[in-house]
């Protein structure tokens, strides 16, 4: 939990050096401009470092379950139905959220 607290606030504070106090507002782009950048932030460094920045603060890492490495599509699909909100809150008796499952992933302390 602690890193995605810690990954939204990084994106909240790179939107809000572009747009300034509408961010807090929610008023046009700026509404949705905070969830893009978190998105965008945790496909491109999921898939270069094997965990967004809160989760490497944290020490946590995404694996795959087939592969040696987790791949860009997998990444992508994890990211889109994280940001959906609901999936990860769907888990089974191992913990696994339905958008790891989904993506062929697991997450894994270092």
């Amino acid at each position: 939990m602690l890193a995605l607290v810690v990954d939204w606030f990084l994106s909240m504070m790179a939107v809000g050096t572009f747009v300034g106090t509408e961010i807090w507002s929610g008023g046009g782009a700026a509404q949705w401009a905070p969830l893009g950048v978190f998105a965008v932030q945790r496909w491109v460094l999921t898939t270069s470092l094997g965990g967004s920045a809160g989760q490497l603060i944290c020490r946590i890492h995404v694996h795959s379950v087939a592969a040696v490495r987790v791949t860009a599509w997998q990444v992508l699909l994890r990211t889109v139905l994280l940001c959906l909100v609901i999936p990860p809150l769907i888990t089974n008796r191992d913990r696994r959220g339905m958008h790891d499952m989904a993506a062929g992933t697991v997450v894994v302390c270092r």
